[in-house]
């Protein structure tokens, strides 16, 4: 989560999950930052969590394509790394570099290009 105060922010983790889960949850973070969305309270009036699903689907796509751009995703795929042996040279979860592998179309746009 992302504390606001008046002239700074302070991106709350947990440092017990693996670095490639802290890496997105940063990044995640980050991007909620620079997308400008507003800070809210963290409970709702009704006591439960308050989850906003427009902005988290925004940051949800935006960290990731930070953590591995689609220039990145191409340059795997023109190497012809496979998706585990990305995730392991860019931090990354083995899910979040196939994620944006796939969301880029890497792989296939590199085969046509063949």
């Amino acid at each position: 989560m992302t504390a606001c105060f008046p002239r700074q922010h302070a991106i709350i983790y947990n440092d017990c999950l693996p670095l490639t889960r802290s890496h997105a949850d940063i990044m995640h973070e980050i991007s909620h930052l620079m997308l400008l969305h507003p800070p809210h309270r963290l409970r709702a009036d009704t006591g439960g969590r308050h989850y906003d699903s427009d902005l988290e689907d925004e940051a949800n796509w935006l960290g990731p394509a930070l953590l591995v751009s689609e220039e990145a995703a191409l340059a795997i795929a023109q190497r012809g790394w496979s998706a585990g042996q990305a995730a392991k040279i860019y931090n990354v979860s083995p899910s979040l570099m196939q994620m944006r592998l796939n969301v880029t179309g890497a792989m296939k746009r590199v085969a046509r290009a063949a």
